[in-house]
């Protein structure tokens, strides 16, 4: 820092009093901050002056700029991008019909694999009557076929014959069933 209290005595120049006030000494020249000022003009120093020399004690300090953001180059979507979304679009709004079809195959495997392989066997007196299970004719007497019916449930069975009163019974789904069945003949009127 460059300061002095008094100033240093020159040939022509009076000794400052030991009680005035500090003032800068720069030099020969009489410049103060930069600005020429006569010797009778210099002002005393003060606390924010020496804040200000302190400052341009300091060493000067090189700030470099920031370097520029990076550009970001935007491209149009392609054709085949435009594809993708659209096939994406629809397969998200058929997923919840594809879901349900699949559990709905599901549950008729599951159905199909859990039925038993058990046989009916159904016979008549007198034999060639028609039979019909849940109301749908399925064939005439003796008839045998694969019980496919669901495990533990009953299925009604009618048997016909022309002059005989028809025959009513049921029989258990899922397992070997067998059973004859004695045809009434008609009453006269």
């Amino acid at each position: 820092m460059l300061r002095s209290a008094r100033m240093a005595p020159r040939g022509d120049d009076k000794e400052t009093p030991p009680d005035a006030p500090a003032s800068f000494a720069t030099g020969r020249d009489g410049k103060i901050d930069g600005i020429y000022r006569p010797r009778d003009q210099r002002r005393s120093f003060t606390p924010t002056d020496d804040a200000r020399l302190e400052l341009a004690a300091r060493p000067e300090r090189k700030v470099e700029p920031l370097p520029p953001p990076p550009v970001v180059v935007r491209r149009g979507r392609s054709p085949q991008a435009i594809v993708i979304a659209v096939v994406l679009a629809i397969a998200a709004l058929l997923l919840p019909f594809g879901v349900r079809w699949g559990m709905r195959a599901w549950n008729e495997r599951t159905l199909r694999m859990s039925k038993a392989a058990g046989l009916i066997l159904i016979d008549s007196t007198p034999s060639d009557a028609r039979v019909f299970i849940n109301g749908v004719e399925v064939g005439r007497t003796p008839y045998v076929a694969p019980n496919t019916f669901q495990p533990g449930t009953e299925v009604p069975v009618r048997l016909t014959y022309p002059a005989a009163q028809d025959w009513n019974g049921t029989f258990p789904g899922g397992v070997d069933t067998s059973f004859s069945a004695e045809l009434q003949a008609k009453s006269p009127p």
